[in-house]
């Protein structure tokens, strides 16, 4: 750790926005041979799963990392699907749509569409591409 270190010596940076680098550094807290160091294959051994089958591999996170780490240069993926929604039913409105004839003849409001963007919402937060269908009525 750098808090058990002291730096000793430095020399001119040549590149980026450092005046002087580390030359040399002490080390101040005292190991045993081999403390903290791991022998190759000790983390995961042959044959030993690593990742799960259908588990995402994210920009993020570090499954490239392990993939690398085991020596796989390719993995078969599949492409996420795309989501159309719709709800059905004449008694179905859209919070945003233009109000029907219906509404205005007989006051009748019918029920806002709250599944539809509800789930359109919660798919797309899970990374998913949306397409929106509206509503359909009952025939």
């Amino acid at each position: 750790m750098v808090e058990d270190t002291r730096l000793v010596s430095t020399f001119d940076a040549t590149h980026g926005d450092l005046e002087s680098e580390e030359q040399e550094v002490e080390t101040l807290a005292h190991m045993s041979p081999a403390e903290n160091v791991r022998a190759p294959g000790s983390d995961v051994h042959k044959g030993e799963l690593v990742m799960q089958k259908g588990e995402r591999i994210l920009g993020n996170g570090g499954e490239i990392g392990t993939l690398a780490f085991v020596g796989r240069k390719e993995v078969s993926v599949y492409k996420k699907p795309i989501i159309g929604i719709l709800s059905t039913g004449n008694e179905i409105i859209d919070l945003h749509g233009p109000v029907s004839a219906r509404q205005k003849e007989d006051g009748w409001g019918g029920i806002f569409d709250t599944n539809r963007p509800s789930l359109q919402a919660a798919m797309e937060n899970l990374g998913y591409t949306v397409i929106d269908l509206g509503i359909v009525p009952d025939t």
